[in-house]
């Protein structure tokens, strides 16, 4: 199973529709540890807590597609915590960070 299906099984099991979804394989997603069955869904509050962005930030890097895309739940923001955390893995692995050395 991918990561990109692996995860939006985790979103469809909770009811989850993505509200838009990155074409092809995600970068970060190479840089997921968090197990499929351990995925749970965080709102703008705790993305915004985890990555140190604000949500103009957050919306401004999902446009330019380097940031994961959230799923909507009843109008609610929600993102699922492997993508946000392969992200912020793949980021520390640009800048030759713990996660990016060989």
């Amino acid at each position: 199973m991918t990561d990109q299906v692996a995860s939006h099984a985790v979103m469809s099991r909770l009811g989850v529709d993505r509200a838009s979804k990155h074409q092809g394989e995600t970068p970060w997603m190479k840089h997921a540890f968090v197990k499929p069955q351990d995925d749970r869904l965080l709102g703008l509050p705790e993305v915004k807590d985890k990555v140190g962005l604000g949500r103009s930030a957050i919306y401004e890097r999902i446009r330019e597609n380097t940031f994961p895309a959230p799923g909507a739940d009843k109008g609610r923001s929600l993102w699922s915590l492997r993508e946000i955390t392969a992200w912020q893995q793949w980021r520390l692995a640009q800048r030759g960070g713990a996660y990016g050395k060989s």
